[in-house]
């Protein structure tokens, strides 16, 4: 494998592609390692392990930069329409934590008792330590009618609780508006995705006629 990479050395020709070529051997001489030495084959699949070499390149510039393979770029498109099949509950992980931000009011997730706080310490029996935020948007999110299990630890208990929880289709409420006092208009965006500018807009129209 390193004599295929070392061909490629023809390839680069100016000063900064060489810097740019000699700092890559070593991720090309660890891969090549791992294929041959590591023990457990299904971890070495070549694609998972270049998927997680990009993941944590990309993690290094900034929190907010993420490279999402297609499956999450998938669920990304899903996620701008405000309308998808799943707990309808909003995440985050904060010190490497699953965690549950808020249930949406009336959604699976808040009727089944799911809490702001809540951490999420495994889906159908997998563990999330570790999890990154799309994989995790992946494991919950499914056809409406589907089943999943998630397991909560609360506060500092010690004793998870598993709540099997029916998927079903959440439709997010992105814009929220009122006329205040002195005939103030009030818009909220709750979140930049689907129709927000489109409400924004007919908010905005509505407000005039008052």
């Amino acid at each position: 494998l390193l004599l295929s990479v070392y061909s490629f050395a023809g390839l680069f020709g100016n000063k900064k592609d060489k810097e740019s070529y000699e700092a890559l051997k070593p991720l090309m001489e660890v891969y090549s390692i791992i294929q041959e030495s590591y023990v457990d084959e299904e971890k070495t699949q070549p694609k998972d392990l270049v998927d997680g070499a990009i993941k944590g390149m990309v993690s290094k510039l900034d929190p907010f930069s993420q490279y999402l393979d297609p499956q999450s770029y998938k669920d990304m498109n899903e996620d701008t329409k405000a309308e998808f099949g799943g707990l309808g509950i909003e995440i985050s992980i904060k010190d490497e934590q699953l965690m549950v931000v808020a249930p949406f009011e009336g959604s699976p997730a808040y009727e089944a008792g799911i809490k702001a706080g809540d951490k999420i310490m495994q889906i159908d029996g997998e563990s999330t330590k570790g999890i990154d935020i799309m994989d995790a948007v992946h494991k919950l999110r499914g056809t409406p009618g589907t089943k999943v299990t998630i397991s909560i630890q609360r506060g500092n208990n010690p004793i998870w609780k598993d709540y099997t929880i029916t998927r079903a289709i959440i439709k997010i409420e992105t814009v929220r508006s009122a006329v205040l006092e002195d005939n103030i208009g009030y818009i909220r965006i709750v979140e930049f995705m689907g129709d927000a500018a489109d409400k924004v807009k007919k908010v905005l129209e509505d407000f005039k006629k008052t």
